[in-house]
């Protein structure tokens, strides 16, 4: 009776090694599809938190530089020359890189150069209508 146990149960083994190999191979296929899917939502949150980081760098270069220039607006006609809007464009564009390195965030790298380009511009349009928009408030308040 032994001598039929024993093959039986050698291949009972090798029946359940079988199984026990392929629902591994079932969990460690899920596990790394779990694991793709939270690394992909930690780098979208962190995109997400460098892209928040870059707008607001932006917003405060462009008001920075934006308060620079107020003085010698206000002495002239309340118009920058040609020359004058690229040197502002220049120094917000040169602030915003300077606060992006200094946390470690390179430019090039992590952040596009036209991506800045694009931002900067977009804040300026947006701190000019503002502008703008406060200087006719207060002209009809007057």
């Amino acid at each position: 009776m032994e001598a039929v146990w024993t093959p039986l149960a050698q291949a009972l083994i090798l029946a359940l090694a079988g199984l026990v190999t392929y629902f591994m191979k079932k969990l460690i296929d899920w596990l790394d599809a779990k694991t793709a899917l939270m690394d992909g939502e930690t780098q979208a949150a962190k995109k997400e938190a460098l892209k928040q980081t870059v707008v607001e760098f932006a917003s405060v270069a462009v008001r920075k530089t934006a308060q620079l220039f107020v003085d010698d607006l206000k002495a002239k006609n309340g118009k920058l020359t040609p020359a004058e809007r690229t040197e502002a464009f220049k120094k917000a564009k040169r602030d915003l890189i300077d606060m992006l390195k200094e946390q470690g965030i390179e430019v090039g790298r992590e952040v596009g150069g036209g991506l800045l380009n694009a931002l900067i511009e977009s804040l300026v349009r947006r701190e000019s209508v503002k502008r703008a928009e406060g200087l006719a408030a207060a002209a009809g308040n007057s």
